[in-house]
């Protein structure tokens, strides 16, 4: 949460459209099903053209546009003032009812994938993008959910309680129906990332986060603007605490970090990195390895092609039913492991025919650390950086 925005386009390459493209088509239905002024919202082709491309460059993006665009709809069809010339059309309850089953079923498609009994599961293969996970990542960093919370969302749950006060109790505020329907939907998605898991790893739901407070953002200059009169400091802290409280904890402590311990996070180890290249210097550059699949692993780092990469980029490029099988295959291989400098035939011959050699580190100790892998080190003398294991030929 240093900087979500930035953090979010460096990793997902496919935000860089998604983005700008989701705002037009927000923006688009706020004036068309929130404010009802259709002649301000973009033609309808642009809009279908849109989000019909959204899956091709991010799935998340395209999960969070067709919901709202439902909920939105359906919020402008069953509004209690009377409905703008776009709500009548879908004024009455069936045509309603209809339209949610209809629209909902992509959604639905992509939430239960091709393994329905999966999709709500929580195995470590699971083929679902849905799963029961309460937290987000309270629980990865060892956190209270209620320390987290406060930690990473106060400053915008600040403004939520705002903007909810506000719409509430000032009627006469312009555009209220759409205030109130733009916090609904943020605070729907904000509900689904702290009890839901959309995607094989948690982290990921921060691509529906940054929709929850791209969604807020809006009614914040709302907020200023009413307060700002009466409670001067008051809006200055918030302001303050907004811009800085997240962002200002994450590098505070990655710099106390620094000054405690005096170096900073461990990416890779120089000394380790160069270790394993001088050993891959005996193998052909087409030569595969099988390592543990871990983003920094020093084989991969060498530039050598390895069995299996790193899971979250194979799966996040379209790789992950491949990716899972073989995850399972490296497992299985490695598990056999049982000789000191080459494995025999029979180990060997589960290996794919490119894969020529294997690596046995601290990585791989962590990944299979059962049975009788801790019993056997290719190089021991070597202070625990690891080492090459050739396979039979």
């Amino acid at each position: 949460f240093k900087s979500l925005f930035f953090s979010m386009w460096v990793t997902q390459r496919g935000l860089l459209v998604a983005v700008p493209a989701g705002l037009l088509c927000l923006m688009s239905w706020r004036w068309r099903w929130l404010v009802g002024q259709e002649s301000r919202a973009l033609p309808w082709v642009v809009e279908a053209l849109l989000v019909g491309l959204m899956p091709l460059f991010h799935m998340h993006t395209a999960l969070v546009l067709v919901s709202t665009w439902l909920l939105w709809v359906l919020l402008a069809a069953f509004r209690d003032e009377v409905p703008t010339a776009p709500g009548r059309v879908f004024y009455s309850v069936w045509r309603g009812w209809v339209l949610a089953c209809a629209v909902g079923l992509g959604p639905a498609a992509m939430l239960l994938s091709a393994n329905p009994a999966a999709a709500v599961g929580a195995g470590a293969y699971a083929t679902g993008l849905l799963r029961w996970h309460v937290g987000w990542q309270a629980a990865t960093f060892g956190q209270p959910l209620l320390l987290y919370l406060v930690q990473n969302m106060a400053p915008v749950g600040c403004w939520v309680g705002l903007a909810w006060g506000l719409l509430l109790q000032r009627p006469t505020l312009a555009h209220r129906f759409a205030g109130r329907s733009l916090l609904l939907t943020a605070c729907t998605w904000g509900a689904l990332v702290l009890l839901f898991q959309i995607s094989p790893w948690d982290w990921d739901n921060s691509k529906l986060w940054l929709w929850a407070v791209l969604l807020v953002l809006p009614l914040m200059p709302m907020g200023v603007s009413v307060l700002l009169p009466y409670h001067k400091w008051g809006v200055a802290i918030l302001v303050l605490a907004t811009l800085v409280l997240p962002g200002g904890l994450a590098v505070t402590q990655f710099g106390g970090q620094r000054l405690l311990t005096g170096h900073g996070y461990t990416v890779a180890v120089r000394s380790d990195i160069d270790h394993a290249c001088g050993q891959l210097a005996m193998l052909s550059v087409n030569s595969r390895v099988a390592v543990a699949p871990v983003f920094n692993h020093p084989v991969i780092l060498c530039g050598q092609p390895v069995w299996l990469g790193y899971e979250q980029h194979l799966w996040s490029h379209g790789y992950g039913a491949r990716a899972r099988v073989q995850a399972q295959a490296l497992d299985a291989f490695m598990a056999k492991r049982h000789s000191v400098q080459v494995a025999d035939a029979a180990q060997a011959a589960q290996a794919p025919g490119s894969v020529r050699a294997m690596w046995w580190g601290p990585m791989e100790r962590q990944r299979w650390a059962d049975g009788s892998l801790n019993r056997h080190d290719p190089n021991p003398d070597e202070g625990g950086s690891g080492g090459l294991c050739l396979l039979a030929p």
